[in-house]
């Protein structure tokens, strides 16, 4: 019977018990260096390659066998370490090939007393098997992996031999679980039937010059061919480049500026401005009614200054419009205006009055300067008659006419309020019940 790994069952128990012992070498290696560790070593019995991957604890010497792997020709297999009912270990096959595990118990999910990376020992090894033309050494990580890979796909050496290793990518799975389970897969338009290497890619012999030493542009560079058939393959690189797959974006982007795709991915090449800037710039020169069918607009000499420019404008004019409306209110609120002994309560003139009030005070009045201008909310200023230029206290009110609040330096966190704005708050509080009652007739003074 012969499974995913292309071994017959009778054949992996075989090779079972053909595993050949760990060189002294390299067990006094793993025995002496500190701290916990993880090791994989690679040793030959014929043309098969062994792995046996072994866990150093943190205290003491002991090191421990988690898993084992052979690699030939004719498949792959990984073993694992099972109790029997007197309490003695044996090793079995394992249906699920998957890279290491080396816990020993599962331990919170939150906890994990050392990562499932491990060292590689007597590489060499592979030069002498089965797997010499791999291409193992151009892996990046996760090399049980790359092998079983490589197994299933003895073509995958002349991708990584021209370059193309960067198809290969990591995924992972179990989530949260207490076993993170990693695992390499490759691009999924690979022809594998084929031993032709542009075959293989889908290449013709121009698109693959022009991908020479920048193949890790490929995924990009077929997305792009998809939507723009018809152009050169120069352009579809310098898409790639400039645009990775945000194709939806460049879409949107392409739909404000309405020019081409590729004077504007040259544009952005040479000038070396981000996608995600120009496309900021992009929506403020729409939101500023800019010409954008004028080059000047969409590609500027200087980006940074005209992007800087194009800020400033809109902040301007933010806060142009709240100022307006900060002004429309200044007559209504004049009924809020009152004064009580030597207190005088006056209202402010500008949205920067409320927020120089809150950095004299060190409080937080400057956030609610908006809220004032659209008429949400009430900010009024407590000055002492005789010192009317300098901050008191703070006020809000409610637009139900209602005392919100009244706060001092630092809202008044290391002293308690003085008895005349106790006071000075009875007496609004009075006069703002008058106000809501409809008596327009009300003294201000109290």
């Amino acid at each position: 019977m012969v499974g995913d790994s292309g071994m017959r069952k009778q054949r992996k128990e075989d090779l079972m018990y053909l595993f050949p012992a760990v060189p002294y070498e390299y067990m006094k290696l793993m025995q002496d260096t500190p701290g916990p560790r993880n090791y994989c070593i690679f040793l030959t019995n014929g043309k098969e390659l062994f792995a046996r991957c072994f866990h150093r604890y943190k205290k003491g010497r002991e090191i421990i066998e988690r898993q084992r792997y052979v690699f030939a020709k004719d498949g792959y297999v990984r073993y694992g370490l099972k109790f029997d009912t007197y309490g003695k270990t044996h090793w079995e096959i394992l249906t699920e090939f998957r890279e290491p595990v080396f816990h020993s118990t599962c331990y919170a999910c939150a906890y994990r007393p050392f990562d499932n990376s491990y060292n590689v020992l007597n590489f060499n090894a592979v030069e002498n098997s089965d797997m010499k033309y791999s291409q193992l050494s151009k892996a990046d990580e996760l090399p049980i992996s790359y092998l079983r890979l490589y197994i299933k796909h003895k073509n995958l050496e002349y991708l990584v031999k021209a370059g193309y290793s960067g198809l290969i990518t990591e995924e992972h799975s179990g989530g949260w679980s207490c076993v993170y389970t990693p695992t390499l897969k490759i691009h999924a338009d690979i022809d594998w039937k084929s031993n032709n290497l542009l075959k293989m890619l889908h290449l013709n012999r121009t698109e693959f010059k022009t991908l020479k030493d920048n193949e890790r542009y490929y995924k990009d560079f077929i997305l792009w061919r998809k939507e723009y058939p018809k152009y050169k393959p120069q352009d579809l690189l310098l898409l790639s480049k400039v645009f990775g797959s945000s194709i939806g974006t460049v879409g949107h982007l392409m739909h404000i500026s309405k020019m081409s795709i590729r004077r504007t991915a040259r544009y952005l090449f040479e000038s070396g401005v981000p996608l995600r800037d120009y496309t900021d710039y992009l929506e403020q020169c729409k939101k500023l009614e800019y010409n954008l069918k004028d080059t000047a607009v969409c590609f500027p000499d200087n980006f940074y200054d005209m992007h800087t420019r194009c800020t400033s404008i809109i902040k301007y004019k933010a806060d142009k419009k709240k100022n307006q409306e900060f002004a429309s209110r200044l007559a209504e609120r004049q009924k809020f205006e009152f004064e009580y002994n030597d207190l005088i309560l006056i209202q402010p003139a500008s949205m920067e009055d409320i927020i120089k009030e809150g950095q004299k005070l060190e409080h937080c009045v400057g956030g609610y300067a908006e809220r004032h201008a659209l008429g949400s909310t009430n900010i009024f200023f407590i000055r002492q008659r005789s010192a009317a230029h300098i901050p008191y206290y703070t006020i809000e009110v409610s637009n139900d006419y209602r005392i919100i609040q009244c706060r001092g330096y630092r809202n008044d966190s290391r002293r308690e309020k003085p008895d005349e704005i106790k006071d000075f708050e009875k007496q609004y509080q009075k006069y703002l019940e008058g106000l809501k009652n409809g008596n327009n007739r009300i003294d201000k003074t109290a």
